[in-house]
């Protein structure tokens, strides 16, 4: 049993140590694009917004790809973008219920960080407020 455990330990770690890799590799990869759009005649904001666009572009991109195999793993397929839009939708919000259920202090202390980030930038409550003024009817 200790053997399995410390081979799981090992694993968790590798996993870990991969992820933080990955995370550096991909906050080196976006800065160099950044960099690379500010050396050609743009300003700060439209460079910005290509790489955010990009970054957006590729996580929806990771998305459909585990949308796809999830979906060829049950043998059946959705019918379209919106039921695929759907039924990750559900999923994310059944992850996210039994995460919070699962950590309440973790779920509450998250919950207090980003209202405490957005309760602090003037910027991020006018952009709240813009679009919930253009969801009213």
């Amino acid at each position: 049993m200790t053997r399995l455990l410390s081979r799981a330990a090992l694993a968790l770690v590798a996993v870990l140590a991969a992820s933080v890799c990955v995370i550096a590799a991909i906050g080196f990869l976006t800065g160099a694009l950044y960099l690379w759009l500010r050396s050609l005649p743009l300003t700060p904001a439209p460079a910005a917004l290509i790489v955010g666009l990009v970054l957006l572009g590729i996580a929806g991109l990771a998305i459909t790809a585990a949308a796809l195999i999830v979906a060829g793993r049950n043998r059946t397929a959705p019918a379209g973008g919106g039921l695929l839009a759907a039924g990750l939708a559900a999923r994310a919000v059944c992850e996210a219920a039994q995460a919070t259920e699962a950590h309440p202090y973790g779920a509450a202390s998250l919950a207090l960080l980003a209202g405490l980030a957005l309760g602090s930038s003037p910027d991020m409550q006018e952009i709240i407020k813009a679009a919930l003024r253009a969801r009213e009817p």
